[in-house]
Formats: C-alpha cells, structure tokens, sequence
C-alpha cells in the first residue's frame, strides 16, 4: 500500500517501511498539495502534520477535499484541543492522532483506511436509481436529532 507522508520526521517514514508500505515524503505544504492534486489516484492514504511550512495541514485538508479527491487523510499534531479535531474532521480529515502516539496506533490507523480503500475498490458502482437509496434517506419525515439530557 501507497502513503503520502506530509511531515517531517523521517521516523515515521522508515518505520512505515518496515511495515511494507511504500512511502513518499514531502515536509512542504505547497510541494505535497501539488503532489496530491497530480496524483490523486497513487495513495491509499495521506498522513498529514499540521505544522507546515508553506501551506499548513488544515488548509491542505481543505482544498484536497474542495477538489473531491477522497483519498483518506490522518492528521498528525500536538494540538489536542476539541476545537481543533473538530475543524480538521469537518474541513475533511478522515481521522486524528496527537503526538506522541505509539507506532502501533498509527500502523493499525493505516492498515484500517487501506483495507477500506481496498474493499471499495472491489465494490461494484451501484447504478443511480431511486432504488439504490436507503428508505430512511427518502422518507419525508424530519430527521430525529440527539439531544444530550
């Protein structure tokens, strides 16, 4: 499997290896939204730092997804704050992790998107009828929402 590494700690490049991805780095914001909008069919994932220097991680995040590449993107940061997952994870970012974290963690956050990506891959395109969506999502009846009590 395929990651774009967008960071620049080499670690983690070297220890994705030896987990047998293949792995391309670019520590540059600029340099790596380029790479992804002209390759956006080589990844089965993009980890993502958010300290950048060019362009940072979150606008990154936001413009991969403003040109509907869906690629899954792992964002890396020592942010923590609720705020801050809560933006990445609504500007586009398909999962979270802040530093430090163990490899193992990040490993099985991988291997998770890229059996994903891989299974859809195999899926065949349902074709575009009224019959392909779920009654739930046809109904006429206002969505319930949840309330905290």
């Amino acid at each position: 499997m395929k990651v774009l590494l967008v960071e620049d700690e080499q670690k983690l490049a070297q220890g994705l290896e030896i987990e047998g991805y293949t792995v391309d780095t670019i520590s540059d914001g600029k340099k790596a939204l380029t790479r992804i909008s002209l390759n956006r069919s080589d990844y089965d994932v993009i980890i993502l730092d958010l300290m950048l220097p060019s362009l940072d991680g979150h606008e990154i995040c936001k413009q991969v997804r403003e040109m509907n590449i869906t690629i899954p993107i792992l964002v890396l940061t020592a942010r923590a704050e609720t705020d801050t997952k809560v933006k990445l994870l609504l500007s586009g970012a398909d999962d979270y992790l802040v530093k430090p974290f163990s490899f193992a963690e990040l490993n099985a956050r991988c291997a998770r998107f890229c059996a994903d990506r891989a299974s859809l891959s195999r899926r065949p395109s349902p074709s575009p009828t009224s019959n392909s969506i779920p009654a739930s999502a046809r109904s006429s009846e206002p969505e319930k929402k949840y309330r905290s009590p």
